[in-house]
């Protein structure tokens, strides 16, 4: 370290200037958690101006996460949670409070500043969750620093499961682009000539599925004994992608609007890729009970592995992350169909996607090499 820097290297390492950092980033916060409990009707209201029923839930879980993740990040205890509950919290309020995509003229442009310095403080939050997990001298948060980050991957991309079938149903008729036995079930119907029931859509979500799981099994192939990082994050830019072409198609789309068949199957097409490329990447890291798009194995793995039935059940709670997982992000999905159209919640799963990659990328673990 040179003369110069030390001066400046003392103050950021100063335990002051750190609080103060943190105060500064979470203070909006804090200010809005009080300015809502002492205004209750109006913090109600709020919630009702924003269509989130019941109101009065609402509004307390938003003063909760504006109050006790700021006090975790500024005691320093558990500030990775507080981190990411004020994370997730200001992604969403994104998407609701700037929907700069269904805007026109001045109006789009200052939403569109207020969304993207909305993701900036959500960059600042995952900066401090990971400070906070990477500390030296505090247990780490899944055992042995070199235990896989695999798993919890793994369950954040059960929440992109659930927004993108949110979407396909709910937006784009009954289909479904991530999980293909439903898509089965309804090409069986179709062909009997049941009503409601056309096969082209199912086709076409099936065709594109086995397209991104051919490649994706190619390109596993291809990374087989390089770092593990190289290929997660290969495959997460190329779904990704996928996943926000499928948003910029769908801008200014809402669930009940009208909209071309050549647009409806162009998304069913970029989204359906995108989950067999997930699923056949899955495939290959080989993570029990963790598949991120399906539930009927994991559903029967807690009944015939359940203490009732003789077993030990030793992976009960990963089984029952995945189920919460996938509901979670379902319910996420609806409502930011409902509220906000097609666009939002794509472009929600592409970033969970991406970002949460990247952070398992970043783990000393993933530096071992792709099996095949």
């Amino acid at each position: 370290m040179s003369a110069s820097s030390e001066p400046i290297a003392a103050i950021l390492s100063s335990r002051w200037t750190s609080f103060l950092i943190r105060l500064l980033l979470v203070a909006a916060y804090l200010l809005g958690g009080v300015s809502k409990l002492l205004d209750w009707p109006g913090a109600v209201a709020e919630q009702a101006h924003f269509g989130l029923h019941p109101p009065t839930l609402f509004a307390a879980l938003t003063i909760a996460v504006e109050l006790i993740g700021p006090a975790l990040i500024l005691l320093d205890r558990l500030a990775w949670l507080g981190a990411a509950a004020l994370g997730i919290f200001t992604l969403l309020a994104a998407f609701m409070a700037n929907p700069f995509w269904t805007m026109q003229g001045p109006e789009r442009v200052a939403a569109a500043n207020a969304f993207f310095e909305h993701l900036g403080l959500v960059a600042g939050f995952a900066l401090i969750a990971m400070l906070d997990l990477g500390k030296r001298d505090r247990k780490p948060l899944i055992g042995d620093p070199t235990h896989s980050p695999l798993p919890w991957l793994l369950l954040l991309l059960s929440v992109t499961t659930g927004l993108v079938d949110a979407i396909s149903v709910l937006g784009l008729g009954k289909v479904f682009t991530a999980n293909m036995t439903g898509n089965i079930v309804f090409l069986g119907l179709a062909a009997t000539g049941a009503p409601a029931f056309e096969p082209i859509p199912y086709l076409v979500a099936l065709s594109a599925f086995l397209l991104g799981a051919l490649g994706a099994g190619r390109i596993g192939r291809a990374h087989v004994g390089l770092p593990l990082r190289r290929w997660l994050t290969a495959a997460a830019i190329i779904e990704a992608l996928l996943i926000w072409a499928s948003a910029v198609m769908a801008f200014g789309v809402e669930a009940t609007s009208p909209r071309s068949a050549i647009t409806i199957y162009a998304i069913i097409a970029f989204t359906a890729v995108a989950m067999g490329f997930r699923n056949a990447t899955i495939r290959q890291l080989k993570i029990p009970d963790l598949t991120t798009t399906v539930l009927t194995l994991t559903l029967t793995g807690l009944a015939a592995d359940s203490p009732l039935a003789g077993g030990a059940n030793a992976n009960w709670p990963r089984r029952l992350g995945s189920v919460a997982a996938i509901f979670l992000g379902a319910g996420i999905g609806a409502f930011l169909v409902v509220h906000s159209g097609l666009a939002a919640p794509l472009f929600l799963a592409g970033a969970l996607i991406l970002l949460g990659t990247i952070l398992c990328a970043l783990h000393p673990s993933s530096s071992e090499p792709a099996k095949g």
